[in-house]
């Protein structure tokens, strides 16, 4: 795996180095959602996301509810 390191440069002069692996260009992402809604007032939804590289995969998943006035 291969290392990097980038200068950020903040607006008020002040900055900082951020260090990690670098990533393939080549990979794969992949997501679904489903969404329920219940009346005129409620949304419900869930949603699974996958990224895949070499060396590298992640899994993540998300969860909504929502009440509208």
């Amino acid at each position: 795996t291969r290392r990097s390191s980038d200068l950020v440069n903040l607006p008020n002069g002040s900055s900082y180095v951020v260090r990690g692996d670098d990533f393939s260009n080549t990979g794969v992402e992949l997501g679904a959602t489903l969404s329920w809604l219940y009346g005129d007032h409620i949304d419900v939804s869930a949603g699974y996301n996958l990224e895949w590289r070499p060396d590298y995969l992640s899994h993540t998943l998300t969860a909504t509810f929502r009440y509208t006035f």
